[in-house]
């Protein structure tokens, strides 16, 4: 394999090569700072045209439940605004929408990427976006009715170098809504947010996704917050939304996590604040959210970038018909 370049040095790689022998590779995920075990990996193959490659992933099985994706292109970037400068000196975007001249009625405030493997929640996102861009009744109305504020990069560094970031250490991003924030872009949230919003409505919603496999993990859901007031909103909006969904990935109600269950419970927030309970401490919220959006299989349909761009597609229209 002289010729063939089996390497990470791209935004988002990860893997380390244990051996390469004749035309197998063994590798496994880069977990670095993370506790325990995560599943995230990407690598770029060169050179190996006309060659037949089998890779081996060792210690663990991190393929989802429909396979290993493949890219043939190099992907595109984003040129927005900038929320802060991460640790290692990246900026991190900040991206505005809709009424940005005027008086708008509402503000939304939409994160992804706290865990920065979690790639279908920025298909999710970028879908949000265009629903809200959109020529049609929809867009028009977000356009007159809606400033909003998307931060698709929550951990911009640990996108770039193509970390797991969950549980990572000292602390998960995703918890570090308490206290004195050790991450740049998590205080910067916090300082921007109630300003931005100027003690108007306010929608946060925060897109992750969920472990590789298994219950709770193949299916779309919100995750329900312990204040009863913001329960009760996440089951309006939620029922907009399944009333208006038409993307191929099924969202149902019924399907959301209440408090207490699972694990979504108090010990599962030992560590810290998430954002969306953040959110829902602000006096001027009328719905704070958090979505899981599995990776690779939703209630038997396939997740991939068109698909999870349909669904936030959905979820600009659920907005809309909630808040009107």
């Amino acid at each position: 394999m002289s010729d063939t370049i089996i390497d990470t040095n791209f935004p988002g790689g990860n893997a380390l090569v244990d051996e390469i022998v004749g035309d197998t590779v063994r590798l496994h995920p880069d977990l670095r700072d993370t506790q325990g075990n995560w599943f995230y990996w990407s690598f770029r193959v060169r050179g190996a045209a006309g060659r037949a490659l089998t890779f081996q992933f060792t210690a663990q099985d991190p393929v989802g439940v429909r396979g290993p994706a493949v890219s043939l292109d190099e992907g595109r970037t984003w040129r927005e605004d900038v929320l802060c400068r991460s640790r290692k000196g990246r900026d991190v975007p900040r991206l505005y929408v809709g009424n940005l001249a005027g008086a708008p009625r509402h503000r939304f405030f939409v994160t992804a990427r706290h865990h920065c493997c979690e790639m279908m929640a920025s298909y999710a996102l970028e879908g949000l976006v265009a629903g809200m861009l959109e020529d049609d009744e929809t867009g028009r109305w977000y356009r007159s009715c809606v400033e909003a504020v998307f931060l698709p990069f929550m951990d911009r560094d640990g996108v770039e170098d193509g970390d797991q970031g969950k549980n990572r250490q000292p602390r998960d991003h995703n918890r570090d809504y308490a206290g004195v924030g050790i991450y740049p872009e998590t205080r910067a949230v916090r300082e921007f947010a109630p300003r931005w919003s100027q003690g108007g409505p306010l929608v946060a919603i925060d897109l992750h996704c969920p472990w590789i496999r298994g219950s709770y993990n193949e299916q779309l859901y919100q995750v329900g917050r312990e204040n009863p007031a913001i329960w009760a909103e996440q089951q309006r909006f939620g029922a907009a939304l399944e009333r208006v969904a038409c993307g191929p990935l099924p969202y149902r109600l019924t399907d959301d996590l209440p408090f207490g269950k699972d694990w979504n419970v108090a010990t599962g927030y030992t560590d810290g604040m998430s954002s969306s309970v953040w959110f829902g401490t602000l006096p001027n919220i009328r719905l704070a959210t958090a979505f899981e959006l599995p990776y690779a299989n939703c209630s038997g349909q396939e997740v991939n970038a068109a698909s999870a761009r349909a669904f936030g597609r959905d979820l600009a229209e659920a907005l809309r018909q909630y808040l009107q």
